[in-house]
């Protein structure tokens, strides 16, 4: 007997291309195909803005999603979609912004210790996410979510300590 997809859940499949997509998009805006991201837009240029958004979302909705889902676990399905693709609308616009650093040229090429730390850790909060909410690790789960959890909060350090890094400060 076949079963029927459950239209709550948000769909494996999609998220793959669009996992995908983040790759191509880092692939090709590495590679220049998508055309000059690096114009201003105002005093910073539009990458940099575009990293803000993404990691401005992430570092704003996850105690949000948190709190929700706790409050009112039966809106858990819907949360989940909002916090899947938001979070994965964000990476891609962390992407651009990394990928826009690593192409460019070796006498401009900049620091990258911390934006490597911060980049690292949200592809492995992507990675563990999807693992965990397709419930591909069904052994240990309460261990991965530990780890997932955890790599959360070491994107709160990390983006801290990258910002504080950028400006200069430390």
């Amino acid at each position: 007997m076949k079963q029927k997809a459950d239209i709550k859940k948000p769909s494996v499949w999609l998220v793959m291309v669009l996992c995908a997509l983040i790759v191509f998009l880092g692939i090709g805006n590495h590679l220049g195909v998508l055309g000059d991201l690096q114009f201003k837009l105002g005093p910073y240029f539009s990458h940099h803005w575009m990293s803000w958004a993404g990691a401005a979302f992430i570092a704003v909705y996850l105690p949000i999603h948190h709190y929700l889902r706790v409050r009112n676990p039966r809106r858990y399905f819907t949360l989940l979609k909002f916090h899947i693709y938001g979070n994965l609308t964000a990476v891609a616009f962390i992407t651009v912004h990394f990928s826009q650093h690593v192409s460019r040229p070796s006498e401009f090429y900049p620091d990258l210790g911390t934006g490597v730390a911060l980049y690292a850790t949200a592809f492995l909060l992507v990675f563990t996410g999807i693992l965990l909410s397709f419930g591909f690790l069904r052994t240990r789960r309460p261990w991965w979510r530990y780890i997932h959890t955890s790599l959360a909060s070491a994107f709160y350090v990390v983006i801290v300590i990258h910002v504080l890094h950028g400006l200069e400060v430390i």
